[in-house]
């Protein structure tokens, strides 16, 4: 645009770069915003200022192999494999039956996180909550502060891809919705911060800009389906995993609630093999 236009302090600016000309020797100089979607706005503000712009109507992924091509690198997407557990926070009162099992609102987030796993590459890293701890892993007393660290290290992490066994109709939105009612940031689970909420039928969706949300359940029926393959009894992890890579689930024959209060160990081990089979089918 004009290198006059007085646009560094405008939304979304994040770098100016002074010293080029256009086409016809007039100086101009490059902004670069923080999200592509900012560009149609600056674009208007410049017009209605009585400033020129160019090349700002270039698909912001052209203008990126453009300008970036030496900084694109070859290699694997970085995918974080991802299974929570969850817990009635009255687990420890006094007369609470752990032996029944109770499946969160999702919705609500009514239940503690008492538990998460990730698995980056080959780097697997597990948190606990609770009054138990357990060598070995990243142990906070309180959820509030497990999920904090959680959400630091996975944006420092910076996956491309986030995946789990029925990612975007539990584990997501439920993490999602347990940070808001924690009031916790949650827009971390972005690259940009940008996470974008809908209401479908009744049920929330959630985009999150900058990394791939990629659900391994609809996925791998999807697969079977035009691969041509005999039907599942059942899409479970446990019984896809048993048909496809010929392990499964950690059985424990006990409730979330007993393992978060009486058997902690069994309930990371637990958490860890279901990550560790998702990795395992998708290779599979």
């Amino acid at each position: 645009m004009d290198e006059d236009a007085p646009v560094d302090k405008l939304e979304g600016v994040i770098i100016v770069k002074k010293g080029f000309v256009s086409i016809d020797n007039t100086p101009v100089k490059k902004v670069i915003l923080q999200k592509s979607n900012m560009v149609k706005v600056l674009r208007n503000t410049i017009e209605e200022m009585g400033y020129k712009h160019w090349e700002a109507d270039i698909l912001f992924s052209n203008r990126y192999t453009i300008d970036l091509k030496k900084d694109i690198v070859e290699g694997k997407l970085k995918v974080c494999w991802i299974d929570i557990e969850t817990a009635r926070a009255e687990t420890f009162d006094e007369g609470y039956d752990v032996n029944k099992n109770h499946f969160p609102d999702i919705d609500d987030a009514d239940q503690v996180i008492c538990c998460l796993t990730t698995k980056i590459n080959n780097d697997v890293q597990t948190w606990l909550c609770g009054p138990t701890p357990l060598e070995g892993v990243r142990y906070f007393r309180y959820e509030k502060d497990m999920l904090e660290d959680f959400l630091k290290y996975y944006y420092t992490e910076c996956p491309d891809l986030i995946s789990a066994w029925n990612l975007d109709g539990f584990d997501l939105p439920y993490l999602i919705n347990r940070c808001m009612k924690l009031g916790l940031d949650y827009k971390r689970f972005s690259k940009t911060k940008d996470v974008w909420t809908n209401e479908f039928k009744g049920k929330k969706e959630f985009k999150t800009f900058g990394t791939i949300q990629f659900d391994l359940l609809p996925a791998y029926k999807l697969w079977r389906k035009y691969g041509n393959l005999p039907l599942l009894e059942s899409h479970s992890l446990d019984f896809v995993a048993r048909t496809v890579v010929g392990e499964h689930k950690v059985d424990h024959g006990k409730s979330m609630s007993y393992l978060w209060k009486h058997d902690v160990k069994t309930l990371v081990e637990y958490n860890i093999q279901d990550v560790e089979l998702l990795d395992k089918i998708d290779k599979q």
